[in-house]
């Protein structure tokens, strides 16, 4: 049989298991036909939707929890601005809803870098927010917040076209309420790969989706860069840093262009408005 043969094969399988003809055995690695018992992974799924008591009561920290993985969610350095001289110069980031951009958030940025700014280890320039917009609602929203922002080290990134989450996170969290470790129902080896195949597909699996929606969300280059006074940044940026960069360049106008020493992180100056 040809490559070209085992690939069309293969997806001939992948169909029917997506259509519950057959199943695929994870430990033996192969294809078996589906037996009559057992429950639809998808009615398991939908029981779960269903059911507000099982959702996770934070949905943006579960979204982060689960996908976020070795991904360093606390920090972004300015990497084109910190190469000539090996500086190490970064900015939180924050990843906020629509809802809850305003004046208090932005009093509570401003009270962490105050609180931080002379601590070595924890200290950063400014901070990134990730405005999580959904529907085209939410980016008014974030849109009309941004013109609000009143410090020069923040900015803030507001999706061009809505980044949706939420469905897809309950269905992820629906996937591992009923695969092992956790199990909360018995279920039949038959109904546990085809559950586990919509979990995992790396095609269109549902944490596979969901990994790829904060990617974008991080990567920045779908959406519009706005910071003081909701003036633009950048627009599409091709890479993730460029705001970073942008903001060092904005603060750090007076810098000495020279490095002479192992000091190198220093504050902005007029960073904040008090």
């Amino acid at each position: 049989m040809s490559k070209a043969e085992k690939k069309q094969v293969e997806a001939y399988l992948k169909d029917l298991v997506k259509k519950g003809a057959v199943f695929f055995r994870q430990q033996s690695k192969t294809y078996e036909l589906a037996a009559s018992t057992g429950e639809d992974p998808y009615d398991l799924i939908e029981r779960y939707v269903s059911n507000t008591r099982l959702h996770p009561k934070d949905t943006v920290a579960a979204f982060l929890e689960e996908v976020g993985g070795k991904l360093n969610l606390n920090f972004l350095e300015a990497k084109s601005y910190n190469l000539p001289f090996g500086e190490d110069k970064r900015f939180r980031m924050r990843f906020v809803r629509a809802k809850d951009l305003g004046q208090a958030l932005w009093k509570e940025i401003r009270a962490e870098w105050q609180e931080n700014r002379t601590k070595p280890k924890s200290s950063f320039e400014g901070t990134l927010v990730y405005a999580l917009c959904e529907d085209e609602g939410e980016i008014k929203v974030a849109r009309e917040a941004a013109r609000t922002i009143s410090d020069v080290n923040v900015a803030m990134a507001v999706p061009h076209t809505p980044q949706p989450f939420t469905e897809t996170l309950l269905r992820v969290k629906a996937c591992r309420y009923y695969l092992p470790p956790n199990e909360a129902e018995k279920i039949s080896a038959q109904t546990e790969s085809r559950l586990r195949d919509i979990f995992e597909d790396p095609d269109d699996g549902y944490l596979p989706i969901l990994k790829r929606v904060l990617r974008d969300i991080m990567e920045g280059s779908g959406a519009c860069w706005y910071w003081q006074g909701g003036k633009v940044l950048v627009d599409k940026p091709k890479q993730s840093h460029k705001p970073a960069d942008m903001l060092c360049d904005g603060l750090f106008k007076k810098r000495c262009r020279i490095q002479v020493g192992p000091y190198r992180r220093l504050q902005p100056e007029g960073s904040v408005k008090l």
